[in-house]
């Protein structure tokens, strides 16, 4: 419509913010909403007339921009870094995988086929006229860059779960793509009458790959054995997904398969293990001990997680604020929806007196988890340390209505009722904080100033 001036060329890219509102990969549809917009106008003539070598030059500089803000990103902002695979690997690069790796451009074209089986079918098709369509059919030219928007992002993306089971995550990228094969099929010159055809046969054979799939999702069996697969052939990012088929596995009664995914459980991930025995000794309070092994941990596997949060827990009980911020920034880049881990790392940056990053943090593990009190405590002290009386007073009154609210809490809002004369409040106030337990001092300090 808007191409062929059915509709105003404004309203693909007003719609825009829309899709980006909804899901951050409305994103894609930016260059071909703009391709829209600058359809038949003065700027896109004035591209064409631009000889060859303009066009290389102007490719580089875009290519040479994008490679620098992609580094600029990867250094400045943990969760861009492990969200987007590395060019080459780093010290989080797991089992070698990055955006150029074998395994990464193998698994890449898998799921293309995936999304598409009858791909190659419809390529070899149109592919003595798909360059004069591209020439000829706006339409074309939109859906590809729509096509090649869709990829590069999907390329880009790192599966962290792997690529056989995030294929649903980057299914967006076949769905332009799809379009763009059978619109050209559609409308290329009907070779010996076979378009219909291939049409067709690429719809059958669709049809035919989707049959072992729904056999996997209705034969628990035939499901367990695919998943099995998954594991040993993508080892470490099946850590988090075996679990899940483990706990199948106990819920249904299979105990053999059970024994055997917990075996290779064991066998597979030592990591855990040491993960495990880390937090033991946490929990004992031998923190540089427990340190080694967290260490150990992420030396086997740089995305485990849980051993960065451990660790950075250890650091903030040994009074190493700084050290425990910078590892638990890794924490949250590697989880980033995580409250408590928000939480702890607010509480290391406060204490190292990095303020603006606790609240930042502060506020966003409140925003996951509004019941944890350490987000709101943090709150209410830098606030009141800070001056922002306000806010203050806003997470105060928060804190209080909170069933963790500690005792020490609720005698800092008496006094500031005692202080505002509202002394009815602060009664109710006392009341709720000696039945927590406050202590005898505070209480009495309290109660001879309520009128």
């Amino acid at each position: 419509g808007a191409v062929d001036g059915k509709v105003s060329r404004w309203w693909p890219l007003a719609l825009v913010p829309v899709a980006v509102f909804l899901h951050i990969f409305g994103i894609i549809l930016i260059p071909a909403a703009l391709y829209v917009l600058l359809f038949r106008s003065n700027i896109l003539s004035r591209i064409r007339r631009v000889n060859r070598r303009q066009k290389q030059a102007a490719v580089g500089v875009v290519v040479a921009a994008s490679l620098i803000v992609y580094y600029y990103l990867s250094q400045q902002f943990l969760f861009f870094r492990f969200a987007v695979l590395p060019i080459i690997p780093d010290q989080y690069t797991v089992s070698g995988y990055t955006m150029f790796s074998s395994d990464h451009l193998l698994d890449f074209v898998n799921l293309i086929l995936l999304l598409i089986p009858g791909l190659v079918i419809l390529l070899v098709y149109v592919a003595g006229s798909f360059r004069s369509q591209l020439k000829g059919d706006p339409i074309i030219r939109f859906l590809s860059i729509l096509t090649v928007s869709a990829l590069a992002v999907a390329f880009l993306l790192d599966p962290k779960l792997g690529m056989p089971r995030d294929w649903d995550l980057f299914a967006f990228a076949g769905i332009p793509l799809s379009f763009l094969a059978y619109y050209s099929v559609i409308n290329s010159p009907d070779i010996n009458g076979k378009r219909l055809v291939t049409v067709y046969l690429t719809i059958l054979l669709g049809l035919l790959t989707l049959a072992p799939r729904i056999y996997c999702q209705v034969v628990p069996s035939a499901g367990i054995a695919q998943v099995r697969n998954y594991f040993e052939l993508d080892v470490k990012k099946s850590m988090q997904y075996i679990k899940i088929a483990q706990d199948y596995c106990l819920e249904n009664g299979d105990s053999d398969n059970y024994r055997e995914l917990s075996d290779f459980y064991n066998k597979n991930y030592p990591e855990k293990k040491l993960n495990s025995q880390g937090k033991s000794l946490l929990d004992s309070k031998r923190y540089v001990e427990a340190i080694s092994y967290f260490d150990q941990a992420i030396a086997i596997n740089p995305r485990l997680v849980g051993a960065f949060f451990n660790k950075g827990l250890c650091l903030i009980y040994s009074g190493r604020y700084v050290e425990a911020a910078e590892i638990l920034e890794i924490a949250v880049g590697l989880n980033p929806n995580n409250a408590k881990m928000h939480g702890h790392l607010a509480l290391a940056q406060m204490r190292a007196n990095r303020l603006e990053g606790a609240v930042k943090n502060a506020l966003s593990a409140y925003a996951l988890d509004n019941n944890d009190m350490l987000p709101i405590s943090l709150l209410v002290q830098i606030y009141k340390s800070t001056g922002r009386q306000d806010e203050y007073e806003k997470f105060m009154m928060i804190g209080a209505k909170n069933p963790q609210a500690p005792p020490q809490l609720l005698a800092e809002l008496t006094a500031l009722y005692i202080q505002k004369r509202e002394f009815g409040l602060a009664r109710q106030t006392l009341n709720e904080a000696i039945s927590k337990g406050l202590d005898s001092s505070t209480t009495t300090q309290l109660s001879s100033r309520i009128r």
